[in-house]
């Protein structure tokens, strides 16, 4: 996992270690009262290090801060497993509960996807449970559009549930197309104008290590 050693008032950044506990608690509350998630029992902070981890090898994970409290956070993964699938990727947000409206998600997802482009992904996913309006109108509000949907496929709390694949197209689609980089390998002075870009109108401090 890569870590960014940062003083930050308010804004972006790339996951850390001691991020997963506050990670964990914001994501247990979706598993245990919502359908949001659906899982049905929370991970623990052992096993939601180790999903960190894997995720973070090889597509950005983000998290917004005030100061040293995280109240959100956003993430991909490759969305397939088969070698042409290669250019697709997976995204997740989740803000704490208590943190709603302030404008969190989007900035954490302007992020993401602009890694994600830089990366070389040409299409993002999001799957949502069609009932959830908020998180709909969110992906449409950041350029996401419905693409299909699959009836009846999860049940939680004694209901069946439909979810909405939904689709942002990120960039041309050549006709020789590298795959893409994994993170890691993301040139830093690119990574600090994202980071930067996302940041300047919520008034972060500057000094933020990107290596």
């Amino acid at each position: 996992m890569r870590s960014d050693a940062a003083i930050q008032q308010k804004g972006v950044r790339f996951v850390t270690p001691d991020d997963t506990p506050k990670l964990c608690s914001i994501y247990s509350y979706y598993v245990d009262n919502t359908t949001v998630s659906f899982e049905y029992v929370s991970p623990n902070a052992t096993e939601f290090d180790r999903r960190v981890h894997v995720f973070s090898e090889k597509c950005p994970y983000l998290v917004f801060c005030e100061g040293e409290e995280i109240l959100g956070y956003a993430y991909a993964h490759p969305a397939f497993e088969r070698a042409a699938y290669a250019w697709c990727a997976e995204t997740t947000v989740y803000v704490d509960r208590f943190a709603k409206g302030r404008g969190i998600g989007s900035a954490l997802y302007g992020a993401l996807i602009e890694i994600l482009s830089l990366q070389g992904y040409k299409i993002v996913y999001a799957v949502v449970v069609a009932d959830n309006m908020e998180s709909r109108l969110f992906h449409e509000r950041n350029g996401f559009r419905p693409v299909a949907t699959f009836n009846k496929t999860g049940y939680k709390f004694r209901r069946w549930l439909d979810v909405v694949w939904y689709e942002r197209i990120l960039g041309e689609f050549p006709d020789f197309a590298k795959p893409p980089l994994s993170y890691n390998q993301l040139p830093k002075e690119e990574l600090k104008r994202i980071y930067d870009k996302v940041n300047a109108p919520l008034k972060v401090e500057k000094n933020i290590a990107y290596s």
